[in-house]
């Protein structure tokens, strides 16, 4: 069981992995797809839901970023690579 006092932690963290997401252009299904972790899974962790060190790295590495963005923020360059 989760400490109460980390609530508030993984909220912030689930709130930069949707701006991430969204700012790369990725659903969650994307991001699903990416990283083996059910779409669904990926909504709950948007919304604060704790998550364990390898799942942070897979979702870091999915959306592009450092973990430690996901972790404590900064600020992130987005680039999309287009295929013509």
């Amino acid at each position: 069981m989760m400490d109460d006092r980390y609530d508030d932690h993984f909220k912030k963290l689930g709130e930069r992995m949707k701006v991430i997401r969204r700012a790369n252009g990725y659903s969650q299904r994307d991001v699903a797809s990416m990283t083996g972790i059910h779409s669904v899974q990926i909504s709950t962790y948007e919304r604060g839901a704790s998550m364990n060190l390898f799942t942070l790295l897979l979702l870091a590495d999915a959306l592009g970023v450092k973990a430690g963005v996901l972790l404590d923020g900064g600020e992130v360059t987005i680039t999309k690579s287009v295929t013509i």
